[in-house]
């Protein structure tokens, strides 16, 4: 919560927490990494949303509405901004004296405060996200609302983790789309045999563990997989000759 009288200690911890140590796990691991393995929310609603998961949203119109995360960064944006403004700034200052809908910027930014806590934090996040487990499976929060997942959907463009597929034993029998509570399309990605890189990957799992075909499997860019088509595994497998090697995809 916004104070007057910040914590330094924390102020720092924050920062480096959200703009270093974060970036680096979604890299390394995506951003499940945060929202699977630390996050309370998302503990919550493997534990507790975790047998209503098929009930997720699918579909176009579904994922258009997860920019839905995105307003609401961008709130908390302007009222970080605004709050540091408001408590950093001299008295005689531009933002100090100056007004937005008849009220100072200060009075205003503490209006938005006000709203953001009754709307988001008491509304959407405690109350409406809650209620919707049973009918939407449990990670309708974190999908559609959650600021520090819409900012991790942007460190996950650049992350190396992956969800391979080994795309000939795939039959196309959707359980992994359907068990997916964050909506994604595995099966497209699997049955076309492409890396899943969808920044709503939570690295639950579920796909991996559910596919009766043993398709699925984890990995990261860069590295050897069999089923990274980027992968000198892969060609191998396929029968492709690497440059400055002996071995064909007949001798594995």
């Amino acid at each position: 919560m916004l104070t007057g009288e910040p914590s330094a200690f924390w102020l720092v911890v924050s920062v480096i927490q959200t703009f270093v140590l974060i970036p680096g796990l979604v890299y390394f691991f995506g951003k499940g990494a945060y929202c699977g393995w630390i996050c309370s929310c998302g503990a919550l609603a493997e534990t507790l949303g975790d047998d209503y998961r098929t009930l997720a949203p699918h579909g176009e119109r579904a994922k258009r509405w997860e920019h839905l995360g995105q307003g609401v960064l961008l709130v908390i944006f302007v009222l970080t901004l605004g709050w540091g403004l408001t408590h950093w700034t001299p008295a005689g200052s531009w933002f100090r004296t100056a007004t937005f809908g008849g009220l100072s910027l200060p009075v205003a930014v503490e209006h938005l405060r006000h709203w953001y806590e009754l709307v988001i934090d008491v509304g959407f996040a405690g109350t409406i996200s809650l209620g919707v487990y049973f009918f939407y499976s449990g990670r309708i929060w974190c999908r559609y609302g959650c600021p520090l997942a819409a900012l991790m959907h942007i460190y996950a463009r650049f992350t190396r983790y992956r969800i391979f597929a080994d795309k000939p034993k795939c039959i196309s029998c959707n359980i992994c789309t359907r068990v997916c509570h964050m909506g994604i399309d595995v099966m497209g990605y699997a049955s076309q045999g492409r890396p899943m890189d969808d920044v709503e990957c939570v690295r639950c799992a579920a796909c991996v563990t559910s596919c009766p075909m043993d398709v699925l499997s984890f990995g990261m860019t860069g590295k050897e997989h069999p089923h990274d088509p980027a992968s000198r595994l892969y060609q191998l497998r396929r029968g492709a000759s690497v440059p400055g090697s002996a071995v064909t995809g007949s001798q594995l």
